[in-house]
């Protein structure tokens, strides 16, 4: 699953965590499958562990000194795969980007 915290990324795991709360029989995901019953649940959880690994691993990279760079390419092999590299190139590499920067602004 592809984190997509791109602006905020407190705003994105506190959004998640409050529709978590909404009792939901059926979730149809943009660029996705239709999540019926209690995989609506698990969905959230693995969108909220993605997110969190994903911010865990950029901060790494980060404080290591890796360049915004390199770690937007790596996150671009790392993601962007299957139907997503369907997508334009460049575009996707710009979402990843974003996320670098999404990490970057919670670090300073």
């Amino acid at each position: 699953m592809s984190p997509v915290f791109f602006q905020d990324y407190e705003l994105y795991i506190n959004s998640i965590k409050r529709i978590m709360d909404i009792p939901t029989e059926i979730l149809g995901v943009g660029h996705g499958k239709v999540c019926t019953g209690k995989e609506v649940q698990e969905y959230y959880k693995d969108g909220l562990l993605a997110a969190q690994e994903a911010f865990a691993e950029i901060k790494s990279k980060l404080e290591k000194g890796i360049s915004e760079e390199a770690v937007t390419t790596e996150l671009f092999a790392k993601y962007i795969t299957g139907a997503l590299a369907y997508y334009p190139e460049d575009m996707m590499l710009g979402s990843m980007y974003q996320l670098v920067k999404s990490v970057k602004n919670c670090l300073t």
